[in-house]
């Protein structure tokens, strides 16, 4: 197993690999959902249910594992929801990120616009 590069894992190894972390009751959930490394940095504790894991506090230890293993950033649960700005906290969160690009020969790229206030300005648009 490539803890190295734990995006080129594959289903099998991320079975593997989550028996290694403590919870190999669970090994065929991943493998038989073809949770692959790539798709594994996307689980959080909220999808894991929907592979079969219900314990909650199974739940939030193999959450905690997949955020160690990708470096991700813990969610932050006192952020509150009326911020008006959305920051990235990680290099994978980019992702989410919009990059509305309007150029002229006098201004540069614009700064990163959240993708749902880019779907909330093309909605009042239509509206």
């Amino acid at each position: 197993m490539n803890m190295s590069f734990p995006k080129s894992m594959s289903a099998e190894e991320v079975g593997d690999w989550v028996a290694s972390v403590g919870f190999p009751m669970y090994k065929s959930c991943f493998v038989e959902n073809g949770i692959s490394g790539k798709r594994l940095m996307t689980v959080n504790a909220s999808k894991l249910p929907k592979l079969g894991i219900t314990d909650f506090e199974h739940i939030k230890c193999i959450a905690h594992a997949i955020r160690e293993l990708f470096q991700l950033e813990a969610p932050d649960c006192e952020r509150s929801v009326s911020c008006d700005r959305w920051t990235p906290r990680s290099s994978l969160e980019l992702g989410k990120v919009g990059y509305k690009q309007e150029f002229s020969k006098d201004t540069a790229p614009m700064e990163p616009v959240p993708r749902w206030l880019v779907q909330d300005k093309a909605n009042d648009r239509m509206n």
